[in-house]
Order: C-alpha cells, then sequence, then structure tokens
C-alpha cells in the first residue's frame, strides 16, 4: 500500500501576522468581555452598526437625517432598558456627522434655501436663548449648556438640515410614512402595556421615576409606550388622530379611507390610555382650523356640527362616565376640576415667584433636569420660569 504524504504549506509572512493580530483580538475581546460582562457585549454588538450609521451620516446626510429621525422615535423607549448608554452624546454626534456631510455635499447654491420664515424664527430663537447665558438669575452655565440643547440648538440644527437636504416631495412623504409607522407602532406598544402588562425596564421605570404622574391614586395606570412619558405620548396620538381624521376627507379611494380611519381610532384611543387631558383641544381646535381653511361649505358644517356633539356630550351629559377614559377627558372640560385648580393656582405661585425675574430664573432652572430644584411638570412652566 502507497502512502501519500501531503505536507501543508508554509504559511507567509503576511498570514502569520495576521493570525498574530486576530489572537490577541479574540483575547482582547474575551477579557473586554469578561471584564465588562453584558454592557460590554451589548457595546460589541452595537458599535459596528453605530460605526456604520456614522459613515453613512457622513458620506450621505440626507440618508443620515432620515435615520435621525427615525431614532428619536425610540431611542427614550430604549433607555429605559439600557440606561447608561450615552444617547444624548450619540444623537449630537449624528447632527455633527450630517452637517459635516451638508458642508461637502451641497453645492452652494443650496444655501438659498435657507431663505425660509421657519429659518429665521428658529434662528431669532436661539439668538435669545444664547443671550439668556448671560442672565444673571441663572443657577450656572453648566445648566444652560446641557438644557440649550433640547430647548434650541436642535431645532436649527435639524431645521437648516431639513431646508438643506429636503428638496423633492418624495422626501416629505417618506418622512410622514415614517411618522405614521412609528405613531401606530407606539400606539400598539401602549395597548401591551396597558392591556398586558410592562417589562422590567418600564415597571422599573415606573417604579423608580414616573409613578407619581403615570399612576394616578395609586392604581390608575397611564401608558406612556416608548415616549417619553404618557404626556408626550398623548398629544403626540391626538395629533396623529388629527392627522388621520383629515386624510380621510382628503383621500380619493375607499381603501386609504379605511385605512386612515383604523389609523385614527388606534391612535385616539392610544391618547386615551395615556390619561393626559391637555391634548384633546389639538383635536377640538385643529378640527375646526382646517374646515375652515378647506373653504367646503357643507363639510364645514357636518365637521363642526360633529365636533359639537362631541364637545356637548362631554361638557353636558354623564354617558360613558363609567369609563375611566372618558371620565378623564370630561374632566379636561371642567372648570372645576380639583386638577385644574391645582394648575391654577400653582400658575399664580409661579406669577409671583417671576415677578422680579424679567427674564426667568435662567435656562436650566427648570424641568426634570434642573438641578436642586423641584421638577416642573409643564413643559410651558418649564420655559416660562426659564426665561424662554
Amino acid at each position: 500500500m502507497n502512502l501519500r504524504v501531503e505536507y501543508l504549506p508554509v504559511p507567509t509572512g503576511r498570514e502569520v501576522k495576521l493570525a498574530v493580530i486576530g489572537t490577541a483580538a479574540a483575547i482582547l475581546v474575551g477579557a473586554f468581555v469578561a471584564v465588562g460582562k453584558v454592557a460590554a457585549l451589548a457595546m460589541l454588538i452595537v458599535l459596528p452598526s453605530a460605526l456604520v450609521v456614522a459613515g453613512i451620516c457622513f458620506t450621505n446626510p440626507m440618508a443620515g437625517l432620515m435615520i435621525y429621525f427615525n431614532i428619536n422615535f425610540f431611542v427614550l423607549g430604549i433607555s429605559r432598558f439600557l440606561p447608561d448608554a450615552p444617547y444624548g452624546l450619540s444623537i449630537d454626534l449624528m447632527l455633527v456627522l450630517i452637517f459635516i456631510g451638508i458642508f461637502f455635499s451641497v453645492r452652494r447654491t443650496g444655501e438659498r434655501r435657507l431663505h425660509h420664515p421657519v429659518f429665521y424664527l428658529v434662528l431669532v430663537w436661539f439668538m435669545y436663548t444664547i443671550l439668556l447665558f448671560f442672565n444673571t438669575r441663572a443657577p450656572s452655565q453648566v445648566a444652560w449648556f446641557f438644557a440649550v440643547r433640547g430647548l434650541s440648538l436642535y431645532w436649527l440644527m435639524v431645521v437648516t438640515a431639513g431646508l438643506l437636504l429636503i428638496n423633492d416631495p418624495k422626501h416629505l412623504y417618506w418622512l410622514v410614512k415614517c411618522w405614521l409607522f412609528w405613531s401606530v407602532l407606539g400606539a400598539l406598544w401602549s395597548f401591551r402595556q396597558y392591556y398586558i402588562g410592562l417589562l422590567p425596564g418600564e415597571q422599573q421605570w415606573l417604579n423608580e421615576v414616573g409613578y407619581k404622574t403615570h399612576l394616578l391614586f395609586g392604581k390608575q395606570f397611564r401608558a406612556f409606550s416608548f415616549y417619553t412619558d404618557a404626556g408626550q405620548f398623548g398629544a403626540s396620538m391626538a395629533h396623529v388622530s388629527l392627522f388621520a381624521g383629515i386624510m380621510v376627507l382628503e383621500s380619493k379611494t375607499m381603501l386609504k379611507r379605511v385605512l386612515y380611519l383604523l389609523l385614527a381610532l388606534i391612535c385616539f384611543w392610544g391618547f386615551a390610555i395615556a390619561g393626559t387631558r391637555g391634548p384633546l383641544f389639538i383635536i377640538f381646535v385643529g378640527g375646526p382650523i382646517y374646515l375652515l381653511l378647506r373653504r367646503n361649505v357643507p363639510l364645514l358644517i357636518t365637521g363642526l356640527t360633529v365636533l359639537t356633539i362631541a364637545f356637548s356630550l362631554l361638557v353636558f351629559t354623564r354617558i360613558g362616565q363609567g369609563n375611566y377614559q372618558i371620565l378623564r377627558m370630561r374632566s379636561a372640560l371642567n372648570m372645576e376640576d380639583p386638577s385644574l385648580l391645582i394648575r391654577i393656582n400653582n400658575q399664580i405661585l409661579l406669577a409671583g415667584y417671576m415677578a422680579d425675574k424679567p427674564f426667568g430664573g435662567g435656562v436650566g432652572s427648570g424641568g426634570t433636569g434642573a438641578t436642586g430644584l423641584r421638577p416642573i411638570r409643564s413643559s410651558g412652566r418649564s420655559l416660562w420660569t426659564a426665561g424662554t
């Protein structure tokens, strides 16, 4: 019997180097995961995706802007499960990369698109918040730095990027579709929270942070979906419900009308189980404004009649009083509601506090992020006390 002996080829120097590097990398990754455990493993999984997103933002700023738009819907929801990740820094970095990409890709003639009333309005607002840096009432310049980003800087950057990059109706349609998709998903997510139960991260957030405002009377749960809180979620659902209702009237085909009607009902119930009352006026005010702008007399009469009937049922009757969601909406229209009276009293107290502060207490002095100060529930009151 003849045996043929085959020898493995001698590795080249390049192959040896790659083998050494690969082995060293595997050891480092193993040590990194062993020390950091779950957080380190999650970072290794997320890091490649983050690098891809960063590359897209730099090379294709329009695609980066679309990614930025979508990420903002659920990034705060993820923070309930991974609270230590640098979400704010990641958003800042995305915007910076998008603007670097704009600088290298947008033609200089594209700057003409910035001659728009919205841009100048946001620019004036941004300059005003910059001047508030010198407010002697401000608690600290550090608080101003962290607060001004969400208050005006992001507005200016997103509006600027949008005006420079969104130059095709298809882009706008795509944004609307994404908005509707995440809104429906948010509503369905809230149904799961309300009727099935919370996930561990959501329950922990509710127990530690949200119980004061999301468990009324210690038992009535307000759904918040993957949004910041129930107030923002309810306002968003009311907005989408109004938009979908308008599209029912504007759509040309029966299929689209049925789909938009279903969307309106889903989001309206999402608004209802959020338990926030103020956004009810988005519908009661936005609806008539649309009807007036439409300039269709029969439609105007019909629409106002429907809204008047709905308003009257809430104000002058007790129909559906056994349903908590209807009861909650009805209380928004009750001028004797105890919660409303407390809010009015709080506004009186704040008016006294603001009497000697023409420019407010400084950017960063109000809201949940204010250090050493009592959190302010209302965004409007937060802006008021900050001087904005």
